[in-house]
């Protein structure tokens, strides 16, 4: 099992040159990698391997003095994510069998502009390694070393350590309007977590409903509220979007209030995932079999009744919430457990019929057994309930 973990880094001007002329000069071996499969696949009728796209790589490294800037290996990362691109791009080309037909039309994924390719990466943890070294004050703090660069990349979030042996590393960079911001992905290999046994007296279960005005109910009464926190950002932003559209582009005035504009963004991301976050670990943690309905967020927006109610779902990013329970619970050795979605709202939970209610009905009021309660709380006991009749040890 593999997990990653992501921080900030902090180049000097010469590591800061040598990012961005890696991630550069990678942009140019990705746009000549895609002409080279189509030409290939144009004479072969085949798609090249990850070997072969290695070996032009290395012919563009050899006839052109200007790209030995960076470290050679990385364009095997290049190779890997071009090569992925192309396959998502013709799903059923791997399923055709040698003579079966003429070749289909090989649809190509776009080219990459310099501004759209923010990363690289290192395919072996003997090109880099995490090292600990003395700062000015004597004390002991992590940092990174990558091949072909000069000195130690400082690095930020200290205090969470690695969760395993490293294996590849990812350098890329995000613009924040007026600044990079530069940062490391690593990913590292960790022992597979068993399974807890759920079949004994004091496992725990429990059900979630997730949703728009409250982001999580649980079939023990816990509730978490949306925060809501496009809205206490959207004012902020649409003043400032109004002065931007009547700056002249491309002006000191018209990028510094671009810059404003992405820092609020970008505050809202991270206040969002930091949320999403906090609130996953503590249900993966607490419990030992997590019921979940199998939601298709992407439906759920398309049933929307309204665009408020759109930018709700968006808000409330119930996609990486329910995606972070799992990978928190996998890690954990807990168990999630999902069930079919079909009438867990309009299903009475202590007598099993069914009630219809509109959305803007928040209240469960059971006319056959008198049940009284919170509606999302109601559909958090059928979750957890179906969920224990379709798993054997419920």
């Amino acid at each position: 099992m593999y997990r990653s973990i992501t921080f900030r880094i902090d180049p000097n001007s010469s590591q800061r040159r040598f990012i961005d002329d890696s991630i550069d000069i990678n942009c140019y071996i990705y746009n000549g990698l895609l002409v080279a499969i189509k030409q290939f696949y144009g004479g072969e009728g085949r798609l090249p391997s990850q070997m072969e796209l290695n070996r032009i790589s290395t012919r563009m490294w050899n006839s052109n003095e200007w790209m030995h800037r960076t470290y050679q290996n990385v364009m095997n990362d290049t190779g890997k994510r071009v090569l992925q691109a192309v396959k998502s791009c013709n799903p059923g080309l791997e399923k055709k069998k040698n003579g079966a037909g003429p070749d289909p039309p090989l649809r190509s994924p776009r080219f990459k502009k310099p501004c759209r390719y923010r990363s690289f990466g290192y395919l072996s943890n003997r090109s880099f390694a995490v090292v600990t070294y003395a700062d000015s004050n004597g004390r002991p703090k992590r940092g990174l070393k990558l091949g072909k660069m000069e000195g130690i990349l400082r690095c930020y979030n200290q205090r969470t350590p690695l969760p395993g042996v490293p294996k590849t590393c990812t350098v890329g960079r995000r613009c924040t309007g007026d600044r990079m911001e530069y940062f490391a992905t690593i990913q590292c290999e960790v022992e597979d977590v068993p399974i807890g046994d759920t079949d004994k007296a004091e496992a725990t279960w429990i059900g979630i409903d997730i949703g728009i005005s409250k982001v999580a109910v649980l079939s023990d009464g816990t509730v978490y509220d949306n925060q809501n926190m496009r809205k206490e950002f959207d004012d902020g932003i649409r003043e400032l979007q109004r002065k931007l559209s009547k700056a002249t582009p491309f002006t000191s005035e018209y990028n510094k209030l671009k810059g404003r504009i992405d820092r609020r963004y970008a505050k809202l991301v991270n206040r969002r995932r930091d949320f999403i976050e906090k609130v996953s670990k503590e249900i993966a943690e607490g419990y030992d079999t997590i019921c979940m309905e199998d939601l298709s967020v992407k439906g759920l927006r398309r049933i929307s009744l309204s665009p408020a109610m759109t930018n709700s779902y968006n808000d409330a990013s119930l996609g990486l919430l329910t995606r972070r329970i799992c990978d928190k619970a996998m890690g954990a050795g807990h168990r999630v457990v999902f069930i079919d979605p079909k009438d867990t709202t309009q299903e009475c939970s202590d007598c099993g019929n069914i009630v219809q209610k509109g959305l803007k009905v928040r209240i469960h009021d059971c006319p056959h057994c008198g049940l009284v309660m919170d509606r999302d709380l109601n559909s958090a006991i059928n979750v957890l309930n179906r969920g224990r009749l379709a798993t054997p040890s419920g």
